[in-house]
């Protein structure tokens, strides 16, 4: 489709030989993805998960044989871990990937912003503790950015400090810089309050930073009988499919646009791309 490329989270593909990655991408239609290196290759070991310039570009080279276009590098760590050792090692992890960007296609490198808890969700973190820890973080990764020239990508997310489109563009704004970017994923926004005002969620980030996304996941949610929401694959539950694709589809009229696949273990992935390009060419 002209202006948009579609694919993958490469550790959510069908796969079962890790060297055949982006040649199932490729199979199933899709010709980006989203890669996290040390979550898809189980055989890669380094000191540390760290990245460097030989390891790199063997990984990468699979996907440049292929045409495809490693559009995320993942690197998602608790930027703002409680305990401040832990913060500064994942900092540092952070840093390194974007060191190595280079060798991935200048690729950017994406996280969330995690969570005070070790043990994952807490009301905390929508604290202006949280916040102020988060912006500390980000502050930091964006002054690395400047000095080496490499774009980063933070996604927001519902249990996240940055947790709202609100609270998304109150942070960029403050940090100020142009080399952040956002990953966009509808979902993760989603709660029992909002769910029915989706196309609100995305009309809104559009328009205060549209101009920073530089990828939209696509995944999807269900409410289940005890009111919680749980992730299924796209398609499969309650998020506006139509709704979103179409307000894609005319985003992708003024820029390049990337979406991948995300949580889409056990379906038919290449259906996925066959159904969301049929959705795309009606609009």
């Amino acid at each position: 489709m002209k202006n948009i490329s579609i694919g993958f989270r490469v550790h959510d593909l069908a796969c079962d030989d890790e060297k055949l990655y982006a040649q199932t991408v490729k199979k199933n239609g899709g010709d980006c993805v989203q890669l996290a290196p040390f979550k898809s290759f189980s055989n890669v070991k380094t000191k540390n998960k760290k990245l460097n310039r030989v390891l790199s570009k063997n990984i990468y080279h699979q996907f440049q044989e292929q045409n495809i276009n490693v559009r995320i590098l993942g690197c998602y760590v608790n930027i703002i871990d409680p305990s401040e050792k832990k913060r500064r090692e994942n900092l540092a992890l952070f840093k390194n990937y974007m060191d190595n960007a280079c060798y991935f296609d200048n690729a950017f490198v994406g996280t969330e912003t995690g969570s005070l808890s070790k043990n994952g969700h807490t009301v905390n973190n929508f604290n202006e503790r949280a916040f102020d820890k988060m912006l500390d973080s980000i502050y930091e990764i964006a002054d690395y950015a400047e000095k080496t020239n490499v774009d980063f990508a933070i996604e927001p997310g519902i249990n996240h400090p940055l947790y709202s489109v609100a609270v998304t563009e109150k942070m960029i704004k403050i940090i100020g810089s142009k080399k952040l970017k956002i990953i966009f994923d509808l979902t993760n926004l989603i709660n029992l309050e909002n769910h029915q005002n989706q196309e609100k969620i995305v009309d809104d980030a559009l328009e205060k930073f549209g101009d920073r996304i530089c990828i939209f996941h696509l995944k999807d949610f269900q409410i289940t009988a005890d009111r919680k929401i749980q992730v299924v694959p796209f398609f499969k539950g309650d998020l506006e499919h139509q709704m979103y694709l179409k307000k894609i589809k005319e985003f992708s009229k003024n820029k390049e646009v990337y979406c991948t696949f995300e949580s889409c273990s056990g379906v038919n992935q290449q259906n996925l791309i066959i159904k969301a390009n049929k959705f795309f060419s009606i609009y």
